[in-house]
Order: structure tokens, then C-alpha cells, then sequence
């Protein structure tokens, strides 16, 4: 079991645990995690360290290209439970149905983690990340196998599926070429989506579908 930061170990844990869902799949920023506790920000990034090795939070790599530029190369937070989450934040289905925006967060990470989940049954490793560039084209989840496939998750948690909301999966799939094989989104109601618009449940080779 991992010991608590040895740099201030009296300190309570129960302060840093409730605030950190608020920041779930989102990009990861140790000064914006410290400014509420009045700690450095080295004794702030040991409690992280601390809760990623008892799996309570997971960093999720940026994806890269010396083929796109402006790219943003900070990893995203997320937990490793909504339903921890949800519990931190006295959240039930009915204050989640009208906070759409606290929903797509709490969506996103618990589709990230349900894809962890069954890739993890995959001959070939799934590499994850996510891509995000200065301008604020982004891309939620981008699941690659080696040189031989990719794909792009968006995830939505409106009903109303727009053509802008796939402006990243377009540019992703500029730079992928032939290895991008599907690009998906997640709705929590069925999607209306524009004609040239396709929303389809991601499907990885050897993979069930999740949805």
C-alpha cells in the first residue's frame, strides 16, 4: 500500500478527496489542483501520485504527430470510478438529467474506462490518448493498435449530434489516413444527426460493441 506524502502527512485526506471530481476529464493542471488547499505544488502531485496508484485517478497521454502542429501536450485527469465520483459530488440521476455539462464529463470517463476495460482482452495492446490542439479542436479518446488501426471516440452526452462536433475526428483522420477505421460517438439518447453526419458504436477488431 502507497504511503501519503511524506511532505505533510498530518494533513487530512478527506479535503483533497472531494474537490478532484470536479476536474474529471479534464486537462491536468497541478497549480489549478493546488490553488484551493493553500499546499505546494509538489505535496499536491504526491497525493496524485498517491490516488493513481490506488487507482482512484488515471492520467490519459496526449496523442502526438510531427504531422500536425499547435498541439497541446498535457494528459487529461480522469477517475477511475463515476460512481465514486458521483458519490464525492451528492450527485443522483436527476441533478446529473439537468447538469448536461457535469453528465459529458462523467460520460466520457466512464466510456474511457469501459473501453480500457475491454481492451485489455486484445491479443495486440490499445494505446489510448487524446488529442487537443491550441485552438480547441479536440478529440475525447483516440485508441490506436500499433501501425494497423485507429479510432477517434467522441463522446456526447446531448441527443442533438451537430457537424462541428466532428471537427476533430476529421482532422485526426487527415493525419491517419487508411488506418482510421471508425469514428464513433456516444449519445445517452438516440442521436439526430445530420445526413453526412455518422454516428455508429465503436467496434474495435475482437471487440464486443458498447453499445
Amino acid at each position: 500500500m502507497p504511503d501519503w506524502p511524506a511532505s505533510d502527512r498530518s494533513r487530512p485526506s478527506r479535503p483533497f478527496c472531494a474537490p478532484p471530481p470536479r476536474r474529471r476529464a479534464r486537462l491536468f493542471n497541478l497549480a489549478d489542483l493546488a490553488a484551493p488547499f493553500q499546499l505546494s505544488r509538489p505535496t499536491i502531485g504526491e497525493y496524485v501520485t498517491l490516488l493513481e496508484r490506488l487507482f482512484l485517478l488515471e492520467r490519459l497521454p496526449p496523442w502526438h504527430s510531427n504531422r500536425l502542429s499547435r498541439l497541446v501536450k498535457t494528459p487529461k485527469l480522469h477517475l477511475g470510478d463515476t460512481g465514486v465520483c458521483a458519490a464525492l459530488l451528492n450527485l443522483g440521476p436527476e441533478q446529473l438529467a439537468a447538469d448536461r455539462s457535469m453528465l459529458g464529463q462523467l460520460l466520457e470517463t466512464f466510456v474511457f474506462q469501459e473501453l480500457r476495460r475491454q481492451a485489455s482482452w486484445q491479443d495486440v495492446p490499445v494505446e489510448f490518448s487524446h488529442l487537443r490542439d491550441r485552438d480547441g479542436v479536440e478529440v475525447d479518446i483516440v485508441m490506436e493498435q500499433g501501425s494497423h488501426a485507429m479510432a477517434g471516440v467522441e463522446v456526447k452526452a446531448s441527443a442533438t449530434v451537430r457537424r462541428s462536433d466532428f471537427h476533430g475526428l476529421r482532422k485526426l483522420r487527415g493525419v491517419a489516413g487508411d488506418r482510421f477505421r471508425q469514428v464513433s460517438c456516444y449519445t445517452t439518447e438516440r442521436p439526430r444527426s445530420p445526413s453526412e453526419t455518422a454516428c455508429t458504436p465503436f467496434r474495435f477488431p475482437g471487440c464486443g460493441s458498447s453499445g
